[in-house]
């Protein structure tokens, strides 16, 4: 019987494939058991229906509406197009934290965090979301994204800048009205701290030549090299990972992807 990659379990690796193999990411030094064979089970499970609503152009008692009074008791700018401010109940502090005593045992060891959390508001009107914007006000959107992220990560506390958005009730999303956040912490948090030093690892050893672009600094870059291999695959003949390219993007789903919908771009 021949391998399967759509039956067989495997584990994947960015240079080769055997028969019996997991997803290697090169950027965390992870492996995931990939079992695709398991889809063909019947399932009997919890299945989630679609929710449909009908969501109002303005609700007066949403906290995110233009000149509405947000829980905290701040009133919201008449604004127009986005709108931005710190987080009336931040996941960071602003202010350093006190030093945490002496761990009773090394195993229990904790280190303290500060930063500031902002909220972006994409749009004044309630119904909306990011995908269903203008391509104007998507543009106004991430030109606010640059805004502030480099307003937080010049300070001289931040080191890391993370800009997210939580999509729906079941995600922890507690206002359907279309928004994201920004987090601006004082350290590195572990995964992205893996994964700088895997690039960094990448970069500053030897590598198969290769005619994918190089970092500023003529150093072989992993996400460069990954990008160039899959762009150069026309999406007709690739193995469906590439959603979208263009001359400027190219949006797929990496090799090593863990959720269905997981994307680099």
């Amino acid at each position: 019987m021949a391998f399967d990659p759509d039956f067989h379990p495997h584990r994947r690796s960015t240079i080769v494939m055997v028969c019996v193999f997991e997803l290697d990411n090169p950027l965390t030094k992870e492996y995931i058991l990939v079992s695709p064979h398991r889809n063909k089970r019947p399932w009997l499970g919890q299945t989630e229906p679609s929710q449909p609503s009908i969501l109002q152009e303005y609700d007066p008692k949403c906290y995110l509406c233009p000149g509405n009074s947000r829980s905290g008791g701040q009133l919201n700018e008449t604004y127009v197009h986005t709108s931005t401010f710190e987080n009336d109940f931040p996941a960071l502090l602003r202010t350093p934290c006190p030093e945490t005593p002496k761990a009773p045992h090394p195993l229990l060891s904790a280190t303290p965090l500060n930063g500031v959390c902002d909220v972006i508001i994409f749009h004044p009107r309630h119904d909306l979301t990011l995908a269903r914007l203008t391509v104007e006000d998507i543009r106004r959107v991430i030109e606010e994204w640059c805004s502030v992220y480099l307003k937080r990560g010049s300070q001289e506390n931040i080191k890391y800048v993370q800009i997210f958005e939580n999509k729906g009730a079941m995600m922890g999303c507690s206002n359907p009205h279309p928004h994201g956040q920004v987090w601006s912490l004082s350290q590195i948090p572990e995964l992205p701290r893996k994964e700088l030093h895997s690039l960094l690892e990448y970069a500053t050893s030897p590598q198969p030549p290769s005619d994918a672009p190089k970092d500023s600094g003529g150093r072989p870059n992993l996400l460069l090299e990954y990008a160039h291999f899959e762009a150069s695959v026309p999406i007709e003949e690739g193995d469906g990972r590439t959603v979208i390219k263009n001359e400027h993007w190219l949006a797929v789903v990496p090799w090593w992807a863990i959720w269905p919908f997981e994307m680099l771009r």
